[in-house]
C-alpha cells in the first residue's frame, strides 16, 4: 500500500508540475532558485500531509467511539488500545510530512536535472 500510495503521490506532483510549467519557466528566466519555483508544491505537500493526518485521527476516533472494533477484538481475546491520540497523531503527522517532503524533493530534483 505504501509503494502504491507513494507512486500515486509522485504522479500527482508530476501532473502539478506539468500544469504549472509555464509559470515555473518564467520564474527560472528571472533567476528564481529551484526551491522558490517549487514553493507552492512544497506548501501543497505540507497541507496535504496535515489533512491526511487529521482524516486518519478522525477515522480512528469514530472507530473508537462506536466500539465495534473493540468488540471484535474482545471476541478474539485481544485487549489493546487502538489509537493513542497524542503519540500516534504526532507520529502519523511526522511520517506524513517526511514522506511528502521527500517525494516533493524527488520531483523537484528530477525536474531540475531535466532542464
Amino acid at each position: 500500500i505504501a509503494a502504491v500510495t507513494s507512486l500515486l503521490i509522485l504522479k500527482e506532483m508530476r501532473l502539478w508540475q506539468f500544469q504549472h510549467a509555464e509559470r515555473m519557466s518564467i520564474m527560472a528566466l528571472f533567476g528564481a532558485p529551484v526551491w522558490l519555483r517549487s514553493a507552492v508544491l512544497f506548501r501543497l505537500a505540507i497541507v496535504d500531509a496535515i489533512i491526511a493526518t487529521i482524516v486518519l485521527c478522525l477515522a480512528f476516533f469514530v472507530i473508537e467511539q462506536y466500539g465495534w472494533m473493540d468488540l471484535l477484538l474482545r471476541t478474539v481475546g485481544i485487549s489493546i488500545e487502538l489509537f493513542d491520540f497524542v503519540n500516534d497523531a504526532v507520529r502519523s503527522l511526522l511520517i506524513a510530512l517526511g514522506v511528502s517532503i521527500i517525494l516533493t524533493l524527488m520531483i523537484v530534483i528530477g525536474n531540475e536535472e531535466e532542464e
